[in-house]
C-alpha cells in the first residue's frame, strides 16, 4: 500500500499521474509543489494537496516524483540536497539516468518513467526502469504508480531511448495517422469530425483485437486483405508510397535523436 506520494512540479504530466493515482487509490495522500504561483494554483482536485516549500515536500511523503523541466534539474537537486538522501526517486525527466540521480541524491531507490501524452486518460504506455540497486519493495510501488496512468513496461533501461520513440514519440505518429484516414474519409465524402471518430473507433478495435487474440498484425491483415478486394487496393497504395519504411525510418530517427539526448545530457 502506498501511504503518500509527493509530485514535483504540477505540469500536464505531473497532474496527469497525480489524478491517476487519486482515481486508483483514493487513500493515497498526494502532495504537490511547484515554483509557478500559476500552476499551484490549478490544484483543485480533492485528494491532492499543496505544499509551501520543497523541504514540507520531501518530509512529508513516502516517494517523490520528479516532474520538472530537464533545464531545471541542476537547480532544483542543489535546492534538495540537504534533505534528499535516502528518499524513494521517481524521474519522468528525459534523458537524466538512475545512476545520475543514485550519484546526485545518494539513494538507491531510484526509477525512471517515460510516460506519454495519453496519461492524461490513463492510457499511457510507460515505461519503467530501476537503479540496479533498487530495493523490491519500492519496486512494486513504482510499478503500482505507474499502472495508475495506463500500462507499465518494465524495460532495462538501456532500452530507455528506443521506447521513447516507439511509445513517447509514436503516439504522436498515430495521430498523424488518424489524421490522414480521416482526411482520406473526408476525400470520400465523410465529414472531418465523423471520419476521426470513426478513424478513432478503428483504432479501439484494432487494440482490442490484438490483445483479445493475441495474433500478429500481419496475420490479422492478410485476414482481412481478400483477393482482388477493396482492401488489397489500399494497401497497394500504401506499398507504392513506402508506407512502412517511412513508419520505420520516423520511428529509428526519433530513436536516434533519443539516443543523443541520453548520451549528452549526464
Amino acid at each position: 500500500m502506498i501511504k503518500s506520494i509527493g509530485i514535483l512540479g504540477f505540469g500536464n504530466m505531473g497532474e496527469a499521474i497525480a489524478k491517476g493515482v487519486v482515481q486508483t487509490h483514493p487513500d493515497c495522500k498526494i502532495f504537490v509543489y511547484d515554483k509557478s504561483e500559476q500552476k499551484m494554483g490549478n490544484i483543485f482536485s480533492p485528494g491532492i494537496e499543496k505544499v509551501g516549500s520543497l523541504k514540507e515536500l520531501f518530509t512529508s511523503v513516502h516517494i517523490i516524483i520528479l516532474a520538472v523541466k530537464p533545464q531545471d534539474i541542476y537547480t532544483i537537486l542543489e535546492e534538495i540536497s540537504p534533505f534528499s538522501s535516502e528518499k524513494n526517486i521517481i524521474s519522468i525527466i528525459a534523458g537524466k539516468s538512475t545512476y545520475f540521480f543514485a550519484q546526485k541524491i545518494r539513494t538507491n531507490n531510484i526509477c525512471r518513467f517515460m510516460p506519454n501524452i495519453a496519461a492524461q486518460s490513463r492510457g499511457s504506455s510507460t515505461a519503467v526502469s530501476f537503479y540496479e540497486k533498487a530495493d523490491e519493495e519500492f519496486k512494486t510501488s513504482a510499478i503500482i504508480i505507474a499502472e495508475s496512468i495506463g500500462n507499465a513496461f518494465v524495460i532495462p533501461e538501456k532500452q530507455m531511448a528506443a521506447f521513447t520513440a516507439l511509445s513517447g514519440s509514436g503516439i504522436a505518429f498515430v495521430f498523424q495517422f488518424i489524421h490522414a484516414l480521416s482526411m482520406g474519409g473526408v476525400r470520400s465524402g465523410i465529414s472531418y469530425n465523423d471520419s476521426v471518430k470513426i478513424s478513432a473507433s478503428v483504432l479501439k478495435g484494432v487494440y482490442e483485437t490484438l490483445e483479445n487474440t493475441g495474433k500478429m498484425p500481419m496475420d490479422l491483415l492478410t485476414t482481412v486483405s481478400t483477393p482482388s478486394g477493396i482492401t488489397i487496393e489500399g494497401l497497394s497504395a500504401l506499398e507504392e508510397k513506402a508506407f512502412n519504411s517511412t513508419v520505420m525510418d520516423a520511428v529509428f530517427a526519433a530513436f536516434n535523436r533519443s539516443v543523443e539526448i541520453e548520451t549528452s545530457s549526464d
